[in-house]
């Protein structure tokens, strides 16, 4: 770990600012030359000294008065308070997730940049806990998560280790799921205002980490999509990738490179799944039958789009929202001073929205709703815009309105539209068995808590490490990579109901509990 002293970028003093192995920088003091003893007594506080502990669970905070110190001492007394600070943080950095408080706010930050911020077990199992105490906390009135590197919210979860384990009997097959649900029903339903900052990528898991909660902010970045019942194919794979780089100036290079990142991190909208994570509650309860559409297809909706949809609650222009540099020089703490931010290189970014909601005064959930609605009201960008789906969802209504997925395939072939053309293309590279449950899940899900349809998708997650055809989509994607799964039973008309209600079955004393 090594000290350096530099001029703040903020106000021009003396910065002390560690760094340490994993390549957290902090500026930890700013020196105040007082003019007078009263000055300097007003100021103690800024002289002051506050460290968190946030991997051990404990806001513990270390206030020393430095008045009267000298220089020296003032170093030496920073260095083992780094040296502490940087051990209890150790297990955050790793785990991929940074939980702070900051004024009235716990945030969540998903610092995995280079991944995405793909989810994986380790992050789930530091969030969960931290949201528990935030929620019971009386100095604790808002909950903000967020994605560091301005990419991604969260791009999938990690699926191919959860395979691994399925094959050979492995825990983490329940694991994984279990604590996953168990977290998005803690977020569906936190009784303080959770809000889920949703710039860039937002697919799989990330869906689970804002659509369960009671505010989600989308931006022209925002990319959401719920594919998980799309075959795995490297280009569909690029072509997402590719209108998301185009729009963020992203090279060819580094969407291939992204494309290749996303992959590793096994994420589920590669594989033969199903909607989870709480889709079987949110979907089914969008407008007409757009949910289900969604669903089935894997549709992606972009930028304002997400909020026209109802996937989000709000739309703001991304200058408005905080972004965290993610490069592999310098990783942000959230609580930084704005000089770090500087020096990294997000001086346009400025975090106004996070700001004003932080400085609340113990806000209500109302409070937060004026706060976001004043940031819409000023966001015009792409206003003038129809929603993409506008001029389809009178063919989306009745297209999709069937009592089975033979039903909708039928429709969309005797439609012969373009449009109805091209969405019975997609679903004919679809795992027939993963349509038929997604679109009972979502039957079943209308009328469901919450609560009830992570118990559900819990039977539904172990019903597919049972199943052939979640092994045969990784095999086809990320073993042989052939992108040419042979997905068991091929059709529609072979899949039988029986299967697909044993996939429904309860498992008795397994099931998930809350």
């Amino acid at each position: 770990m090594a000290m350096t002293v530099s001029k703040c970028h903020q106000n021009g003093q003396d910065c002390h600012e560690r760094t340490d192995q994993s390549g957290l920088g902090r500026c930890l003091v700013q020196e105040v030359n007082a003019d007078s003893p009263e000055q300097r007594k007003g100021k103690s506080k800024e002289n002051g000294i506050t460290v968190q502990l946030p991997a051990t669970g404990r806001n513990t905070n270390i206030i020393m008065s430095l008045t009267a110190l000298t220089s020296a001492y003032r170093l030496r007394t920073l260095c083992r308070l780094q040296r502490i600070q940087g051990r209890m943080m150790s297990s955050q950095v790793d785990s991929g997730v940074l939980l702070e408080k900051v004024g009235c706010a716990g945030v969540i930050t998903l610092n995995r940049p280079k991944a995405l911020n793909a989810l994986n077990l380790p992050m789930v199992q530091h969030i969960y806990p931290q949201l528990k105490k935030w929620e019971s906390d009386n100095e604790t009135d808002i909950v903000i998560i967020r994605g560091a590197g301005g990419k991604a919210f969260c791009a999938g979860g990690d699926i191919r280790a959860v395979t691994e384990a399925g094959k050979v009997g492995d825990p983490l097959a329940e694991d994984f799921f279990r604590e996953e649900y168990t977290l998005n029903h803690a977020i569906g339903t936190c009784r303080k205002p959770y809000i889920a900052l949703i710039g860039g990528i937002t697919m799989g898991g990330g869906v689970g980490l804002s659509v369960n909660g009671r505010f989600r902010v989308a931006t022209e970045k925002t990319l959401f999509a719920m594919p998980e019942t799309a075959i795995g194919k490297t280009d569909q794979l690029l072509q997402l990738l590719g209108g998301w780089g185009a729009q963020n100036h992203m090279s060819g290079d580094d969407v291939v490179s992204r494309g290749k990142e996303c992959r590793k991190e096994r994420l589920r909208f590669l594989l033969g799944l199903f909607p989870d994570v709480g889709g079987g509650y949110f979907l089914p309860r969008l407008q007409g039958q757009l949910g289900l559409f969604l669903a089935l297809t894997g549709f992606r909706l972009k930028g304002r789009d997400v909020q026209r949809a109802g996937v989000a609650t709000h739309f703001v222009e991304s200058e408005k929202v905080p972004t965290l540099p993610g490069c592999s020089k310098v990783r942000l703490s959230l609580s930084c001073c704005w000089c770090e931010v500087r020096a990294a290189g997000a001086r346009s970014t400025i975090p106004e929205l996070e700001k004003e909601l932080v400085d609340l005064k113990s806000p209500s959930a109302e409070d937060v709703f004026r706060v976001l609605d004043s940031y819409q009201n000023q966001s015009a960008l792409g206003a003038d815009k129809p929603f993409v789906l506008e001029q389809h969802m009178s063919d989306i209504d009745r297209l999709f309105s069937s009592s089975s997925v033979e039903g909708i395939v039928q429709n969309l072939k005797a439609d012969g539209s373009e449009f109805a053309n091209t969405q019975a293309k997609t679903l004919s590279r679809m795992s027939p068995t993963s349509l038929k449950i997604t679109y009972r899940q979502l039957q079943a899900g209308a009328a469901l808590s919450l609560q009830d349809v992570l118990v559900m998708e819990y039977r539904l997650s172990q019903a597919c490490m049972r199943g052939c055809d979640f092994y045969e989509g990784v095999r086809s994607v990320l073993i042989d990579k052939d992108q040419n799964p042979k997905w068991n039973p091929s059709t529609l008309e072979e899949v039988s109901e029986e299967s697909v209600e044993q996939c429904f079955s309860s498992l008795g004393e397994k099931d998930l509990t809350f």
